[in-house]
């Protein structure tokens, strides 16, 4: 007897024996009790999940001489069906038969009567295959047949099959078989294989079917093929060319200590491998999306590719907002693989920018093991906050101010941010302690530093100082913000607010890059001179503050608000992190720094000149002087 593929040889018979489709399967069950089917069924899912083979089962089950249970596998009709070549049970395949001759032919059969059973069955597969001609040709006859004939169609594309003969079908969603039911049928047929697997061979390859029970089979199939009686899980990762859940670990491992050769030489691995990177891309994808499960919930239950340890270690290596902040350049990266042919160059430049982003916070990884071991007075040693002598009175728009600073605490989300924020500011404190000595070396230098008070020059100056280092830039920043805090305005706030709406722009000429830039901002403070925006990251906040676009930003707020106004823009980290200051010591006398008033330096209409130089820019680029000439 010739060799049968495990799909072929393990295709359910009955309606029992169907995997993940129980909504399906009663329903049928009842019709056929109850005498009240359809004459047209439409049957559409993800491929390997049953379609075609429940198709079968029905047109057996309604040809079955059984009594009780249908399909009974016992009579004459379901033993002659089961051989696979029965005349009134006609499968045609309509990716190779969908035009209209192939139709009318169909049409001119279905009025004869079956040779053999009770009702003739038409199970017509990829039906979304067939011209508008042949959809229209069926039309009529797929309305109204003969009472001896059924029509089941089966597509992966239910948007392809036109209305019309939707309108005139029963539909059947099929859904992915749960990756539990998966595995549950692979070791019932492991067994009866008598092939001995690992542990977690089987969910692995559940993993790797996607929902599609045929890919399971074919996947296990050729692991057998490779493994023989005994298969390992090394076989699977070696005949997939997949990267281990260990690999993946270390790898992200790595990425938290920021050795860039150690990434350089995985990805060399990688390559020669021949490893799936897409597959690399949405595994990282789930060992972070694990890990953030595990640390909101710190249950094993939801984990679908990491173990509790495996969680908790990788946990010890990223933040909650570095965890979906990496998932969301993940993802952006697999969006790009489409329009790529070497993926391996996009991963490593997602890989990098992982780096980076931990390299723009600022922030060292602490084993939690050794945070605990941290004296308490270290963890709450409060921050150094500098000293003014004489600081002139706040103006009457504070108390406002401290309304709505209030009202931002009170929400939720915000919380969050700051609860996190705390957090961070706590590692990183832990990690500068190495020894007593250098910790009070630090504190004295940090006292030198705050007893000069900043002036509104110099807050500006160093904000926009590209030279300077991040510390300095985290400490100017917050000092600008508590100096624009004082001179903001709710009432013009609020109202900006309301203006602040990139979607009428983003396929405006001149201002469809600039609306893009600013689609996921917020407006924090305003005032009739400036704007202070939030944006989740370090890179959008440098893309939106390039000084090259400060001319465009000037007329895209003239557009917007019908005045020009400066915009500051600073990540929801740094605002956080002034606002607690603020919050902390806005009672307190001679502690906050100078306000801080923004005078424009040009008027808020540019002239001609200025907009024919700003249009200009927009065609040949923002990089690129122009010149206008008398």
């Amino acid at each position: 007897m010739a060799y049968k593929a495990l799909y072929r040889m393990y295709r359910p018979q009955t309606f029992e024996e169907v995997v993940g489709q129980q909504h399906i399967v009663v329903t049928l069950q009842n019709a056929i009790k109850t005498n009240k089917l359809s004459h047209a069924y439409l049957f559409s899912g993800p491929r390997g999940t049953g379609k075609t083979t429940v198709a079968k089962i029905l047109g057996k089950a309604i040809n079955c001489l059984s009594q009780e249970s249908k399909p009974c596998e016992i009579c004459a009709s379901c033993q002659s069906i089961n051989k696979g070549n029965h005349p009134d049970i006609i499968e045609i395949d309509a990716a190779s038969n969908n035009g209209v001759d192939e139709i009318r032919e169909l049409i001119d059969k279905v009025k004869y009567a079956p040779l053999e059973l009770k009702m003739k069955v038409y199970i017509i597969d990829e039906v979304h295959m067939l011209t508008t001609g042949a959809f229209n040709a069926l039309l009529k006859t797929l309305e109204e047949p003969p009472s001896h004939v059924m029509f089941i169609l089966a597509t992966t594309e239910p948007h392809k099959v036109i209305p019309t003969i939707i309108s005139r079908c029963q539909r059947f969603d099929f859904t992915k078989v749960s990756m539990f039911e998966i595995q549950d049928r692979l070791d019932k047929i492991l067994i009866e294989e008598v092939i001995t697997a690992e542990k977690g061979v089987t969910r692995l390859i559940a993993q790797l079917a996607d929902g599609g029970l045929r890919d399971a089979l074919s996947i296990l199939e050729q692991v057998i093929a490779f493994s023989g009686k005994n298969i390992k899980m090394n076989d699977v990762y070696q005949v997939y060319g997949l990267t281990t859940t260990q690999e993946k670990i270390d790898l992200l491992k790595v990425i938290s200590l920021r050795q860039v050769k150690e990434i350089l030489d995985f990805l060399k691995e990688v390559t020669i491998k021949s490893h799936d990177i897409k597959k690399l891309t949405v595994d990282l994808i789930e060992c972070l999306k694990d890990g953030l499960i595990y640390y909101f919930t710190q249950s094993s239950e939801n984990l679908s590719v990491l173990s509790v340890e495996e969680a908790q270690k990788l946990n010890n290596y990223f933040t909650a907002d570095q965890s979906i902040e990496f998932m969301d350049i993940l993802m952006d990266t697999l969006d790009k693989y489409r329009l790529s042919s070497n993926s391996i160059s996009y991963f490593e430049v997602a890989l990098l920018k992982m780096v980076h982003h931990l390299q723009s916070q600022n922030i060292q990884v602490v084993d939690t093991a050794k945070v605990k071991e941290v004296p308490s007075k270290v963890i709450t040693k409060e921050p150094i906050i500098a000293k003014v002598e004489s600081v002139p009175e706040t103006i009457s728009k504070q108390d406002d101010l401290k309304d709505d600073v209030i009202s931002l605490l009170d929400d939720e989300p915000f919380k969050e941010v700051v609860e996190e924020a705390e957090e961070e500011m706590i590692e990183s404190a832990t990690d500068d302690l190495n020894t007593e000595a250098t910790e009070v070396e630090k504190e004295e230098e940090d006292i030198k530093e705050v007893q000069s008070k900043p002036n509104e020059t110099d807050l500006m100056d160093n904000l926009f100082d590209v030279q300077s280092n991040q510390s300095d830039k985290s400490a100017s920043t917050t000092d600008l913000l508590l100096g624009l805090m004082q001179t903001a305005d709710k009432e013009i706030r609020v109202n900006d607010e309301k203006l602040w709406k990139m979607k009428p722009y983003l396929h405006h000429l001149q201002f469809a890059k600039l609306a893009r830039l600013l689609q996921s901002s917020t407006i924090k403070l305003s005032s009739t001179t400036f704007i202070v925006v939030i944006v989740d990251i370090e890179e959008e906040k440098h893309m939106i503050s390039d000084p090259q676009l400060e001319p465009l930003i000037k007329e895209f707020t003239l557009e917007m608000f019908k005045v020009s106004k400066k915009l500051i823009c600073v990540t929801k980290f740094e605002w956080s992190v002034a606002l607690s200051i603020f919050m902390e010591i806005r009672d307190k006398k001679g502690q906050l720094p100078p306000p801080i008033h923004i005078t424009l330096d040009e008027v808020d209409v540019l002239d001609d000149d200025q907009k024919l130089q700003l249009k200009l820019k927009e065609v040949v680029g923002h990089h690129v002087e122009v010149v206008i000439e008398d």
